[in-house]
């Protein structure tokens, strides 16, 4: 974690003027007001879905949600040979062909040979990104829709959206570098010195602390029953003398000029290519959600539970969650918390066998505890945006109001990127699914569909049978999806604290086959210890 902290060091030192949101802030008064606005137009139109869906005690509202209208694996159709844009995707309604059900044994992952195999995977559904390009260079330009967001009705959500892309490109960078080093080279690694025992205040320990030299004369004792006692008195008292580690390049690296390959640089985080590569754009998968507290209901837990964000079959590798409005809430904190993996203390760390108190005291994990340790939370307020890997799972804490005699809320944004190695079908390739806006299409201004009035007409869409889906199906399938991921988070919760730190043979387990998504890499750079 330190490795990200010195990049993250250099990011807010190098580019404190031109990338003010990777400081923490998006300070943009009038583009913040803006997008309060806007929410405020969105949640009244999604209102249905969130009433059919929703408890009228419920405190937490998800605006634009990717659990509705997802990909649905069996009922969803897809272009297999063309990509549809903003401007044309209304024409593709219910066209394409069904994209089949994943088989079953596609979707698990075997773990041990000792253990169950887990449904880490969802069968029902997978989250759809919109296809995001740079034609500048610079600014983000959405080109498919975004799911649940009509194109036309809210084309000034999407300048909107594309904004905060822009400025979230930056941090996204920063956080991809320490998955894919290539991305932003850096050599500095942290390096631990030798830690050992010491007597307290430096002083030499006494050559016989317990007073048994004259048993030992006498021939009371003998030599290794004076040396046991003698031993085990002093591993009582010392303590363990833990150096702080340091952030230098790798040995190998330690040559002239190796200070030019160990900076990151303002101008390589800027870079969009630094992220992208050769590839012409990204995937970005979106979330509106809104809290809102009443004295009535002034507590809202929304997340009790360690989870990743999304399920493997979303691929996504990377968060950003931006808070745009708060009123009368208090601060939420999200913490982290990571598996670590491949240390092996016999040959890393010569560790004196059975003496688990050291590495007890130096790792902070004790015999038999899960391999996962938690690395520390961060203060979220309005106005902050937040990026993270998804190979950290999070926990938020809960959300009440600070005048328990008058209402709140906090409003959203949450952003996932899809890893750029690994595109997955998109609004480029899944048309719009909704049978309302595939109704609107052909009727006039009063709302009618070949003279029959909008109250028939939504009473025949509830109906509608084939794609596109109808709102009472799309509720449904909402709910289905939403059970089923609920179900994989836990089964991924269940696989990465299966493994155990076993310090009877100062040995960790290998890897699981969880960790060996397309987000695995993480792991190795930003959990070693030593």
């Amino acid at each position: 974690m330190a490795v990200a902290k010195f990049k993250a060091d250099i990011l807010t030192r190098d580019c404190e003027k031109s990338f003010k949101i990777t400081h923490g802030d998006f300070t943009e008064t009038m583009f913040q007001y803006s997008l309060q606005e806007a929410a405020k137009i969105l949640e009244s139109a999604s209102a249905h879905i969130q009433k059919s869906t929703l408890g009228t005690e419920d405190t937490a509202v998800n605006i634009i949600d990717p659990n509705l209208y997802a990909l649905s694996y069996g009922r969803s159709k897809a272009l297999p040979d063309e990509e549809i844009n903003l401007q044309n995707c209304l024409d593709y309604i219910g066209k394409g062909h069904l994209v089949p059900k994943p088989p079953r044994s596609s979707r698990i992952a075997e773990v041990d040979i000792d253990k169950p195999p887990a449904m880490v995977y969802s069968l029902k559904s997978q989250w759809l990104p919109c296809n995001v390009q740079f034609p500048d260079g610079i600014n983000a330009k959405i080109t498919s829709h975004v799911n649940n967001l009509h194109p036309r009705d809210h084309a000034d959500v999407y300048s909107l959206l594309e904004k905060v892309i822009t400025k979230t490109m930056p941090i996204w960078n920063l956080v991809y570098s320490t998955v894919y080093e290539s991305t932003i080279p850096c050599s500095m690694r942290i390096y631990c010195s030798e830690a050992g025992r010491t007597f307290p205040n430096g002083e030499t320990p006494p050559w016989d602390p317990l007073g048994l030299k004259d048993d030992l004369y006498n021939g009371v004792i003998d030599d290794n029953e004076w040396q046991r006692r003698t031993d085990e008195w002093l591993h009582a008292q010392t303590i363990i003398y833990r150096p702080e580690p340091q952030l230098k390049p790798r040995p190998e690296d330690r040559h002239d000029g190796w200070e030019d390959r160990c900076r990151v640089t303002s101008e390589a985080i800027a870079d969009r290519r630094t992220l992208l590569g050769d590839s012409d754009g990204i995937q970005v998968i979106i979330k509106l959600s809104a809290w809102y507290l009443t004295p009535e209901n002034p507590i809202c837990n929304t997340e009790n539970d360690w989870a990743l964000d999304g399920v493997p079959n979303d691929h996504i590798c990377a968060t950003a969650v931006y808070i745009f409005d708060d009123h009368n809430v208090t601060d939420t904190k999200i913490s982290f918390r990571s598996r670590f993996q491949g240390l092996c203390f016999e040959e890393d760390c010569q560790v004196e066998p059975g003496d688990t108190r050291a590495v007890e005291e130096i790792f902070g994990f004790t015999h038999r505890d899960p391999s996962i340790q938690e690395i520390g939370s961060v203060t979220m307020r309005e106005g902050l945006l937040l990026a993270y890997p998804n190979i950290l799972q999070h926990m938020g804490s809960s959300t009440q109001l600070k005048d328990p005699t008058k209402p709140g809320h906090r409003k959203i944004l949450t952003l996932y990127l899809v890893d750029p190695q690994v595109k997955v079908l998109s609004t480029a390739n899944v048309p719009p699914q909704q049978a309302d806006w595939w109704a609107r299409e052909f009727s006039d201004e009063a709302g009618q569909f070949n003279g029959l009035p909008k109250e028939v007409v939504d009473l025949v869409l509830d109906e509608v049978i084939d794609c596109p889906f109808s709102k009472k199906e799309a509720g449904r399938l909402k709910d289905v999806a939403a059970r089923d991921r609920i179900c994989a988070s836990k089964q991924i919760t269940k696989v990465l604290t299966s493994y155990r730190v076993d310090l009877g043979v100062l040995f960790i387990s290998s890897t699981p086959a969880l960790m060996r998504w397309h987000t695995w890499l993480w792991l190795d750079h930003i959990c070693r210890c030593c």
